[in-house]
């Protein structure tokens, strides 16, 4: 197991944990809402919310899961490669661990959405609903932008055999590209602070390294 990814998942949570603990018991909240209010003030339009709040869509449980499940379920009837086997189910494996850390941080912290004053004393779907500490949207997001490069080269790489890199760091692009939006989107929409998303972020990465070891493990399984 490489220990440089474990030692650097374990720094990114630790960040987000960081994060969260001062935005409770320090002066980093009074910067958060200044921030906030700044992006909000300067998206107020009635249309740029509407398309924020569409475009945030695209990376919900719902879409992200599904659209997963479907990339999985390619690859094992197509009867991809064992490297691409792996791939697909650490990024399923990646995904569960980043749901569950979202979770029990925005029942930990405790930090709540913009506009909304009512708490919950149990873990469960409302936690998502009230909470905002860590962002799912950008920790999930986060976790497809990384992976989903290396899973589509896998896919086509019989098929195109020139300028791989450039297509690669254009796939790269475009999906970080998608984490940023989205993240802004959340914002914009009022459904998080602006530390929020960067938290998320920072758990999606974490969960990436952790998980990152795994792969050689995964292959001797699934071979």
């Amino acid at each position: 197991m490489d220990r440089k990814y474990v030692v650097l998942g374990l720094t990114l949570y630790v960040a987000m944990i960081s994060i969260g603990i001062s935005l409770k018991y320090t002066e980093l909240w009074s910067l958060n809402m200044d921030l906030t209010t700044l992006i909000v003030n300067h998206t107020n339009e009635s249309t740029t919310r509407l398309l924020a709040g569409v475009f945030s869509l695209t990376a919900s449980v719902f879409a992200v899961w599904v659209a997963l499940l479907l990339i999985i379920t390619y690859v094992y009837v197509r009867g991809g490669n064992i490297d691409l086997k792996a791939m697909v189910t650490l990024s399923l494996l990646t995904l569960i661990l980043t749901e569950l850390v979202v979770m029990l941080s925005k029942y930990h912290f405790s930090i709540l959405r913009p506009g909304v004053n009512i708490t919950v004393s149990y873990v469960g779907s409302e936690v998502l609903k009230l909470y905002a500490y860590p962002s799912g949207h950008s920790a999930r997001s986060t976790v497809m932008a990384y992976w989903l490069p290396y899973i589509v080269m896998s896919i086509i790489r019989d098929r195109i055999i020139r300028k791989r890199k450039r297509l690669y760091r254009l796939i790269s692009f475009a999906l970080w590209l998608w984490v940023a939006v989205v993240s802004l989107c959340r914002v914009i929409t009022q459904e998080h602070y602006v530390l929020d998303v960067i938290g998320g972020v920072l758990t999606g990465l974490g969960s990436v390294f952790l998980m990152k070891p795994l792969l050689p493990l995964i292959k001797e399984r699934i071979s």
